[in-house]
Parts: C-alpha cells; structure tokens; sequence
C-alpha cells in the first residue's frame, strides 16, 4: 500500500479516522429523517393518483334551475373519453387514521350512487374488488387502510367511530391498493330527478392531473359550475411547511458539524504538519496536495455514508416488518426529500473542510520544524 494513499493514512491512524467517520455519519441520518416527513405525503399517494382521473363537477349557488350544470353534464356524455357517474351530494371524508410519523390525518373520499357505479369507476382506475356483498351504505377500504383504523369486513360504523359520518355503514369490501380513501355507497336519489342531481363524478380515459383539470375546465367555459381542484394541488399546500421546517433543520445541522467536523479535522492536521512539510520539500505540487487531503476526507465521509445507509435500512426494515405494517401504516426506503437534505448537508461539511484544509497544508514550511 502506497504511504501516500488516503486508504494508508486511514489504516495508520484508525482511531482518529473512527471518530471523524462517526461524526461524519450523522448527517446521514437526515435521510432517516426525511423519510419520516415524506411518509406523510406517502399516505396519500393512491389518493393523488384516483383523485387526478376522477374530477367532481357540482352546482353553483346562483345557477339558477342547475341550467348551466345540467348543460355542462349533456355536453360532458357526449364526449367519447369521459364517463359520467351522478353522487350523492352528501361528502364524507375519510376516518381518522395515525401516519408512521405519529400524527393523526384524513383524506378525501370518492362517493358513488350505487354499485354499478362503484364498479365502472374501479375498473378505470384499475382496482380489484368483491362486489357481491356491496349495497347502499356500503363502504370499500384497503387492508392496510383497515390494519391502521382497527376494522375488519362487516363491521359496522357510526357517527360514534367517526364524526364524518352521518347514519350507519358497513365495511362490506376490502381492497389490496394500500390507499386511504374511503369508498361510499350510497343512494341519494339523484338519479330519479335532475332536481337532486347537483354533483358528479367525471372520469376520463386519457386523461389525468392537471391536463384532465384544464380539459374540464375549457369545457365549462363561462357556465356557472364548479370544477374541484386537485387533490394534489391541496396536499402539496398541506404538506409544504413540513418539507421546508426539515430542510431548515437540515441546514442548521450542515453548519453546526461544518463547525464541529473542521475543529477536529485542524487538530488532525496540525499534527501533520511535517509530513506535510516534507511533502512540499520533496517537490510535491500545491495540487497534489490539496487532491490528497481531498481523498482522505472524502474516502472517510465514503465509509461513513456506506455504514449509516446500512444502519438505515435496517432500521427501516425492522421498524417496517415487527412495527408499521401490521399496524397499517409504512415507512419508505427510498425518498428524495431526505436524499436532498443529506446531500445539502453532506456539502455544508464537505466543501469548506476539503478547502481550508487543503490549502492550509500546501502553506506549510518545512523549515518552520
């Protein structure tokens, strides 16, 4: 092994090079900590992907005789890429359930008149279902759904589980699409008078997001209708103040081991400073220098990243399979909120260490010794 190596410095000074590692691996635990924060938004993934094919359109206050609705609805089933499903003007949201971070959210949820109309709009969005015990005041959850609000098939549920609920229902239906929307049933008569046909649910089969919205949206021109924003729209506003507390957190932790981590790396090299001196003497270039201080540093925050991500996912494996899952709930390997605040502050540390003392070594005299 080469004595210039970074590998031989390391290998030389093991004790020195462990603590350094260990301080360097905290900042990858603000991966950990991202994944926490973006496991919120991970509950409402399978909302944002139903709620961006299926678009409620419903009556506005001053639409005098729904006129401007009801137009709006005959031009929409002409259309050959839309389907067209009435609802209960009634909303209900979903029950209350506890994120993997601890707090206690709810979503949206889709409201259907009837079976056949709970059926047309699975199969365009893909999700398997038994149908054969769904009727009104039916309600259609996913497992991990049931696990995290403690229900199984045919339970029946009240105003008294839930205050969003109005009358008696029953889980007659479990899904496997890990989402956390409630799916209703039920029968409000807006199919048997234009006169309580105030809402519908519009699905398209091209179309998704924000160019379904906008297609609608032209659709409706100057008529008096409401189109629902997005649901992605409402959980990105929901959710932003969340994501930028983290990366400000992110940022006081890149400085305050940029602090930490150089004080320990100027004790490190002023004890080397000989060697470097020597170095200098024997015709090495200011360049060579500063790539070798650079290699070291960057081979011991190398080892560093490889141990906290092990320690990570076996942390996330453990939490998941003996913790989260039976209870409904999950938290993710893979986040880009948290790999951008490591990142961030990874930088913070590296970046000003790797250039002051770099370049305080190539100042060193060895005639100063």
């Amino acid at each position: 092994m080469k004595p210039l190596s970074a590998i031989y410095y390391i290998k030389q000074n093991k004790r020195r090079a462990i603590l350094l590692i260990i301080m360097l691996m905290t900042s990858t635990f603000l991966y950990l900590a991202g994944a926490y924060i973006s496991c919120i938004s991970y509950f409402y993934d399978k909302e944002i992907k139903y709620g961006n094919r299926i678009i409620t359109a419903y009556v506005q206050s001053d639409d005098e005789n729904y006129a401007d609705f009801h137009d709006f609805i005959r031009e929409c089933e002409k259309d050959p890429d839309l389907v067209l499903l009435r609802r209960s003007p009634k909303g209900h949201a979903s029950f209350m359930f506890k994120t993997t971070l601890g707090l206690e959210m709810t979503a949206d949820s889709f409201v259907f008149e009837n079976k056949d109309d709970l059926k047309t709009a699975f199969d365009n969005l893909g999700i398997e279902c038994d149908y054969s015990q769904i009727k009104d005041h039916s309600i259609v959850i996913s497992k991990a759904f049931a696990a995290n609000v403690g229900l199984k098939l045919g339970d029946q549920v009240d105003e008294k589980y839930s205050r969003f609920l109005n009358g008696t229902y029953t889980i007659d239906a479990i899904i496997y699409d890990n989402s956390y929307n409630c799916f209703y049933v039920e029968n409000s008569g807006a199919y048997d008078s234009d006169s309580a046909f105030v809402e519908a649910n519009i699905i398209s089969k091209s179309r998704s997001g924000q160019d379904f919205w906008s297609y609608l949206s032209d659709k409706r021109g100057e008529r008096k209708l409401v189109i629902a924003k997005l649901i992605s729209s409402q959980v990105d506003e929901q959710f932003a103040p969340f994501i930028l507390l983290f990366y400000g957190a992110s940022l006081i932790l890149g400085l305050i081991l940029s602090v930490v981590v150089n004080s320990v790396l100027t004790e490190f090299y002023l004890k080397r400073r000989f060697e470097f001196g020597l170095y200098r003497a024997i015709g090495m270039s200011r360049g060579r220098l500063v790539r070798k201080v650079a290699a070291e540093i960057l081979l011991m925050n190398l080892i560093a990243v490889v141990l906290g991500a092990g320690l990570i996912m076996l942390f996330t494996f453990l939490m998941n399979e003996l913790i989260y899952l039976p209870s409904g709930r999950f938290l993710p390997y893979w986040t880009l909120i948290g790999l951008f605040g490591f990142l961030m502050t990874d930088a913070m540390v590296l970046i000003p260490t790797i250039i002051t003392k770099g370049v305080g070594m190539t100042k060193v005299d060895v005639t100063e010794f």
